[in-house]
């Protein structure tokens, strides 16, 4: 998903519509055997009864946004077949099981006191579970292809908190490693070829991104924006201001009005043919995925004069960079 295109922000807010305020009152007012219930839309009863079902409904997409965030990367993960076969059939079970008991509770609980329970028992069993269970099926399956729709009111202390103490644990590794010595050009291959990264973005519980994967910034009136390995941009006002405290900013090289690049990813010695940045053809195909060439040359067009300055300046200190933080996880928030 591109997050700068406004299509697919005009997308989401469709989905949680629909979802919250469309299909209460389809799920109202179609009855059993796709029969029209006779009950005015604009009615005390009704309008009753789509309040509680859109109540209902935010119960079902904050639950289901928290199964998403808990499960994280592992959803998109390539790999064996069963063992990913197996992680969607747990995610699919966790997300729509237990709302499904939560629904038939309060279900029992307002049909107990008719006569007609068993006929209303059987209409929703054979009618309007399916209903349920497909629309709610459905987002589940948008949000393993957009994880960021999930809403982020929820996303269990158990999540964040691994999420921290593998960062910690990370870093701990990382500092009795042993230091490779590698010259400016060598670094971006070491890491894929010797060190088997690969081209994300990886993401890790939906609100860190790898260093590894910041190609650049897009400055604009509004803030921030970060493109990310595939062409992905995503809001950060703060963005820069993470990077920097996370002592990564001397990576980070303004090179025009707008653009500001990861120089991990240039393609060094030869840095810039005219005005143009050349960069890692990996890191090119990524991008390619998302944006068009004309967008890819104008986000790598090297502004006159200062900005061709700022990159001596930041090559005047290749000598002192290191592999040192190329796989630290960034805050998106």
């Amino acid at each position: 998903m591109n997050f700068n295109n406004q299509t697919a922000i005009r997308q989401k807010q469709i989905l949680y519509f629909t979802i919250l305020f469309v299909f209460p009152i389809f799920f109202n007012l179609m009855g059993y055997d796709f029969k029209w219930n006779e009950i005015k839309i604009l009615s005390a009863p009704f309008l009753l009864l789509s309040m509680a079902m859109l109540f209902i409904m935010l119960v079902a997409v904050v639950w289901i946004s928290y199964v998403r965030h808990y499960f994280g990367d592992s959803l998109k993960e390539h790999g064996n077949f069963e063992k990913q076969w197996r992680i969607r059939v747990a995610y699919y079970s966790a997300a729509l099981l237990p709302f499904l008991v939560f629904f038939t509770v309060l279900l029992l609980i307002w049909i107990w006191r008719y006569d007609r329970f068993w006929d209303i028992w059987k209409m929703y069993a054979i009618w309007r579970y399916p209903q349920l269970i497909v629309v709610l099926g459905i987002f589940s399956y948008v949000l393993i292809k957009n994880s960021t729709w999930a809403l982020a009111i929820l996303k269990g202390p158990s999540t964040v908190d691994r999420a921290v103490a593998e960062d910690k644990q990370a870093h701990a590794e990382e500092k009795v490693l042993p230091q490779v010595s590698l010259q400016l050009n060598e670094l971006y291959d070491h890491i894929l070829n010797v060190l088997g990264a690969t081209i994300g973005p990886i993401y890790r519980d939906m609100i860190y991104v790898r260093f590894f994967d910041i190609v650049g910034i897009l400055t604009r009136k509004s803030g921030y924006q970060l493109i990310l390995s595939d062409g992905s941009m995503i809001d950060c006002p703060n963005i820069l201001k993470k990077i920097i405290d996370l002592h990564l900013g001397h990576w980070m090289v303004k090179i025009s009005d707008n653009y500001t690049i990861n120089m991990l990813l240039v393609d060094w010695p030869d840095y810039s043919k005219g005005l143009q940045l050349i960069m890692k053809e990996p890191t090119l195909d990524g991008l390619r995925e998302k944006l068009s060439e004309a967008e890819i040359e104008k986000m790598f067009k090297i502004g006159t004069g200062i900005r061709t300055r700022e990159i001596k300046n930041f090559l005047e200190k290749k000598e002192q960079l290191t592999l040192q933080g190329w796989d630290t996880w960034v805050p998106l928030r």
